[in-house]
C-alpha cells in the first residue's frame, strides 16, 4: 500500500477532530457539571483513533513489509474500552456516565472511519449519534420517566412524647411513598431518622419534605436528591 499524501493525512485528522468535537459539544451542553468526557476529550478520541488507523494502514508502507493493516486499528477497540470505563461513576447507588462512555466508544469508531477516508460514512454516523443523544431524549423521558434517589434526615425534639415513626408512616402513606431504606438512632438530643426514597421528580420530594417539616416533633430536616444533572440539596432550618 502506497504512502498517503500529507494533505490527505491532515485532512482525515482534521475531519475526525471536528466530528468528535460536535459530539463533545452535545455532551457539554447537556451537563451542568464538568464531564469526564467533553469537547476536548472526544475530539482527541476521534483524532487519536484516526491517527492509529492511518499508522496501521499507511505507516509501514515505506518498509515494504507484509503486514496486516488491521492489527493496530483492532487494538483501538480494546484500548478505548478502558477510557470509556473511566467515564462511568457509581454515585450513591446510582450509576452515571454510561451514555458518555458509549459516546466515547462511538467517536472512536467514527475516528477510525475518518482514518480510512470514509468521510460520508463518518459524517452520517456522527449525525445518527447526535440524533440518538438529542432526538431520543424527550421520547425516553416520556416512555420511561426517571426515578430520582433522595435522602432525608430528620432530627426530632427530645421533649416530644409523640411517636415520630407513626407520624412519618402516615405522611408516607398519604403520598403513596415507601422508604427504600430506614435508619433510626435515638439519643438525648432527640432521635435521628434517615430515610431513602425513590421519587419521580423533585417536586414530589419537596412536598414530602414540607409535610414532614410540619410535624410538631420535627426540629430540623435535611433533604437531598441525586438527579441526572447532579446533586440538589435544600435544608429546612431548626424551628
Amino acid at each position: 500500500m502506497s504512502a498517503l499524501a500529507l494533505g490527505d493525512f491532515l485532512l482525515r485528522l482534521f475531519v475526525a477532530m471536528l466530528l468528535g468535537l460536535g459530539i463533545g459539544l452535545e455532551r457539554e451542553y447537556r451537563s451542568d457539571t464538568p464531564r469526564a468526557a467533553g469537547m476536548r476529550t472526544l475530539a482527541l478520541v476521534t483524532m487519536g483513533s484516526a491517527l492509529f488507523t492511518l499508522i496501521s494502514a499507511y505507516g509501514f508502507a515505506a518498509f515494504h513489509a507484509v503486514i496486516d493493516p488491521s492489527r493496530i486499528a483492532a487494538q483501538v477497540v480494546t484500548g478505548i474500552g478502558f477510557l470509556g470505563a473511566g467515564a462511568i461513576l457509581l454515585h450513591k447507588q446510582a450509576i452515571r456516565g454510561l451514555t458518555t462512555a458509549a459516546a466515547v466508544w462511538s467517536t472512536a469508531a467514527i475516528g477510525m472511519a475518518c482514518g480510512l477516508g470514509l468521510y460520508r460514512e463518518s459524517v452520517s454516523a456522527t449525525i445518527l449519534a447526535l440524533a440518538v443523544l438529542e432526538a431520543l431524549r424527550p421520547i425516553e423521558s416520556r416512555l420511561f420517566p426517571r426515578h430520582l434517589l433522595s435522602h432525608i434526615r430528620i432530627r426530632t425534639n427530645p421533649d416530644s412524647t409523640a411517636d415520630p415513626l407513626v407520624a412519618i408512616q402516615t405522611v408516607c402513606r398519604e403520598l403513596d411513598l415507601a422508604p427504600r431504606k430506614f435508619v433510626l438512632q435515638e439519643g438525648s438530643r432527640g432521635a435521628l431518622i434517615e430515610l431513602d426514597f425513590s421519587v419521580r421528580h423533585s417536586d414530589e420530594l419537596i412536598e414530602l419534605t414540607q409535610r414532614l417539616r410540619a410535624l410538631q416533633m420535627v426540629r430540623a430536616i435535611r433533604a437531598e436528591v441525586v438527579s441526572p444533572k447532579g446533586g440538589v440539596r435544600f435544608t429546612s432550618p431548626a424551628r
